[in-house]
């Protein structure tokens, strides 16, 4: 996600995030360079009722497996 930011536009979720994270059933990836922000979306997509994890540490760390919730 390029702009976390871009998940809430006027105290809702937008239109963009719904259509490309419609099923809550799935459990969602995220991972970036370091760690700090796939861990920021994390978080607030937990708020949302999503289940997701993220890699330790970014892309730099991982090994194949060091995912966590």
């Amino acid at each position: 996600m390029a702009d976390i930011n871009n998940i809430f536009r006027y105290g809702k979720v937008s239109y963009e995030f719904r259509r490309l994270f419609s099923n809550k059933d799935r459990i969602y990836i995220f991972y970036c360079d370091k760690g700090a922000l796939s861990l920021i979306v994390c978080e607030k997509m937990s708020r949302l009722g999503y289940r997701c994890k993220t890699v330790v540490g970014g892309f730099e760390a991982y090994k194949g497996n060091c995912v966590i919730n």
